[in-house]
Formats: C-alpha cells, structure tokens, sequence
C-alpha cells in the first residue's frame, strides 16, 4: 500500500477535510470501520465510488451547512456517487456494505453513507 493510502482503494487525499486544511478526525476505530465499508462497496460494485466530502473540521463543516454533531466530524461519514450508477442502486448497495444510516440527495447527485443509528432519507 502506498503511504498516503488508508485502505487498498482509499487515500487520506480522497477522506481529507476539503477545506484546504487537510486533516482527518481524530477517531481510527470510526475510520477503520469507515473504510471497511467503503472498501466493501468497491467489491460489490465493481469499481470505486467517488467521494464528494468525507472528514469535515469543524469549520468546514459550519461552512457548508452541516448539522452541528455531524457524522463527516467524526470519521463516520461519507458523501459519494458512483458514474453510471443510480442514487437508488448506490442506496442498495450502501445498505448491503455495512452503511447504516443512508440519505439521498437527488438534486445534488450524491448519497451519504454513514455508520450512525440505522435510518434512511431522500432530499
């Protein structure tokens, strides 16, 4: 594995803060059972989902209107679509990944994909 990679498919780059500031959160046990997930989705998938926000600062986080104890703040979350799959197919295969709480954002064209209390939402 390279060094900046965290799991076979996954870098620090791609779960970073988009902010510029670049950390990720301080919680591996959350990371860990993160990149499992994701890494799970890869499998069932057949190819790698791209992710659209991941670990968020704090400030980050106020910045792009995110709920104050957000999942993204706390290494459990991840926003992501995958080309030439549907938001309905991605929601499945999240579901069939480990993921537990799962929001569809039609507009935007992403799901969010979190390991939190089990739930399910369409904006």
């Amino acid at each position: 594995m390279k060094q900046d990679m965290l799991s076979e498919h996954f870098s620090r780059n791609e779960l970073a803060c988009k902010c510029g500031c670049n950390r990720i959160g301080g919680y591996p046990i959350n990371l860990k059972r993160l990149l499992s997930c994701l890494e799970r989705m890869t499998e069932f998938a057949g190819t790698k989902p791209v992710i659209t926000s991941a670990y968020r600062c704090a400030e980050h986080n106020a910045e792009v209107g995110g709920v104050k104890n957000s999942y993204h703040c706390r290494d459990m979350a991840a926003d992501l679509y995958i080309p030439g799959i549907n938001l309905n197919q991605i929601a499945r295969l999240a579901r069939k990944s480990g993921f537990t709480g799962i929001g569809k954002y039609v507009q935007k064209g992403f799901v969010h994909c979190d390991i939190g209390p089990p739930r399910s939402w369409t904006e």
